[in-house]
C-alpha cells in the first residue's frame, strides 16, 4: 500500500489509509461476519427507533431560559390548558340535549385530566344582579317607573281612592323590564342591533342557561383540560378519555337521531400531528424513490444501487436509534432528519462505488479494488461525513 501513497503525505494520512485499507480487507475476508454485525446493529437501531416520536410543541423550539417559555409554564400551572375539548350534541330535542348534558358533566369532571366543564351560563348570577348591568338610559327609565309605582301604591293605600280606569301597576320585575327593552329595540329606528338578534340575545339572557341552539337542535359542552394542547401525548390521552365517556352514553335513553362528536383545540391538535407524521412519511418515501431513480440512471446497474442504498439504510437506522436513545423525541424541525440524511449520505456511497468500479476497470482484482477504493477515496469520504 505504501507505493500508492506519495511521500509528501503526512504520517497521519498514511495511518488513516492503512486503517481504512485494513477494514476493507477484513470485511472482504469475513463477509458473513460483517453482514451479521451490520444486521445486529440495524435491528437494535430499529428497535430503539420504534420509540422515537415527534414532539409538536412550539415551545420546545426555544430554550427553557426564555421568558416566554417560563411564562407559558406559569400560565399552565395556574389555569391549566389553553382552549377546550368541545363535546357537540346534535339532532335531539332541546329537553333531551339538556338531560344529556346533566348526565355527562359529572362524569367528565371526574376525569383526572379535566379541570372543569363549562356548559351553563351564569344566568342566576346575572338575574340577581341585573340592575348592575343596565345602561344609564334604562336606569333612568327604571327610576321613573319606581316613582310611578310609588304614586300608584300611595293612591291604592288611600281608603278614599276609587279606581275607575282599572289602572295597572307599572312593571318592576326583571322579566317585564326585559320584555319592555325588547319592544324598545323593535320599535326604535336607531337600534344598534337588528330586531331578531335583540330578541334572541334577550331571550338567552333571561331564560336559557345552557349553551343550546334551539333552532338547530345543537348543544355544546366545553371541557377544560389540565394541560396544554401542545403536549401531543396529553392531548391524545384527554381526548381518548373524553371520547370513552361520550361513547359510554346509553343511547336507548335518547332519540335515535342524537349525534355526538368531539372538536376544539385538542382534537384539532391531534389531527395536525397526524398530518405532520403523514407528511414526514411521504417526504421520506419520495426522497428515497427519487434517490433510487437517480442511482439507476447514474450507475446503470442494480448491484451498484444496492451497494449504495444498503449502507445508507444502515446509517439512517443507526441515526434514528441514536436520536431515540439520547433525545427521545424530535421537534417539528428536526423531524425531517430522515429525508435530509438520505440526501446528505448518498454522496459517500456514490463516490466509493464509482472508485471501486474504476479500480475493477483498471484490472485490479476484487480485494485489491476494494482496498484501494476505501483507502484513497475513503479518507475524503470520512472527512466529508465527519464535517
Amino acid at each position: 500500500m505504501n507505493e500508492d501513497v506519495p511521500k509528501s503525505e503526512s504520517r497521519f494520512v498514511r495511518a488513516v489509509e492503512r486503517g481504512l485499507g485494513g477494514v476493507a480487507t477484513t470485511t472482504y475476508r469475513h463477509p458473513w461476519l460483517t453482514v451479521a454485525l451490520l444486521l445486529c446493529v440495524t435491528a437494535a437501531s430499529l428497535l430503539l427507533a420504534r420509540g422515537l416520536r415527534v414532539d409538536g410543541k412550539l415551545a420546545r423550539l426555544l430554550p427553557e431560559s426564555f421568558r416566554s417559555v417560563q411564562d407559558l409554564k406559569k400560565l399552565q400551572r395556574r389555569f391549566g390548558g389553553v382552549g377546550y375539548v368541545s363535546v357537540l350534541a346534535q339532532g335531539a330535542p332541546p329537553a333531551a340535549l339538556k338531560r344529556l348534558a346533566d348526565e355527562l358533566v359529572p362524569k367528565l369532571e371526574a376525569l383526572p385530566t379535566v379541570r372543569y366543564v363549562d356548559y351553563r351560563r351564569p344566568v342566576e348570577f346575572f338575574r340577581d344582579r341585573a340592575l348592575y348591568y343596565l345602561e344609564v338610559s334604562t336606569l333612568e327609565r327604571l327610576r321613573g317607573r319606581l316613582a310611578a309605582r310609588l304614586r300608584y301604591e300611595q293612591k291604592r293605600a288611600n281608603p278614599l281612592y276609587v279606581d275607575l280606569d282599572d289602572e295597572r301597576p307599572p312593571a318592576l320585575k326583571l322579566d317585564e323590564l326585559l320584555r319592555d327593552e325588547e319592544k324598545r329595540h323593535e320599535t326604535s329606528a336607531h337600534a344598534a342591533v337588528p330586531r331578531d338578534e335583540a330578541r334572541r340575545r334577550l331571550t338567552k339572557l333571561a331564560k336559557e342557561p345552557y349553551y343550546l341552539d334551539v333552532e338547530r337542535r345543537m348543544l355544546v359542552l366545553l371541557v377544560k383540560p389540565t394541560d396544554l394542547a401542545s403536549d401531543i401525548g396529553f392531548a391524545k390521552k384527554v381526548v381518548a378519555q373524553i371520547r370513552s365517556v361520550v361513547e359510554g352514553v346509553d343511547r336507548s335513553r335518547y332519540p335515535s337521531d342524537l349525534r355526538l362528536s368531539l372538536s376544539g383545540r385538542y382534537a384539532k391538535r391531534i389531527e395536525q400531528q397526524a398530518q405532520i407524521e403523514d407528511d414526514l412519511a411521504l417526504g421520506f418515501g419520495a426522497a428515497g424513490a427519487l434517490i433510487t431513480l437517480f442511482l439507476l440512471l447514474h450507475l446503470r446497474r442494480f448491484f451498484g444501487v444496492a451497494l449504495v442504498l444498503l449502507p445508507l439504510g444502515v446509517g439512517v437506522a443507526a441515526t434514528f436509534g441514536f436520536a431515540t436513545a439520547v433525545f427521545g423525541s424530535l421537534n417539528i424541525l428536526t423531524a425531517f432528519i430522515g429525508a435530509i440524511l438520505l440526501g446528505l449520505g448518498i454522496d459517500h456511497g456514490i463516490h466509493l462505488v464509482d472508485r471501486f468500479a474504476v479500480e475493477l476497470d483498471d484490472g485490479q482484482d476484487t480485494a485489491q479494488a476494494l482496498r484501494r477504493a476505501l483507502s484513497h477515496t475513503g479518507r475524503a469520504v470520512v472527512v466529508a461525513a465527519l464535517t
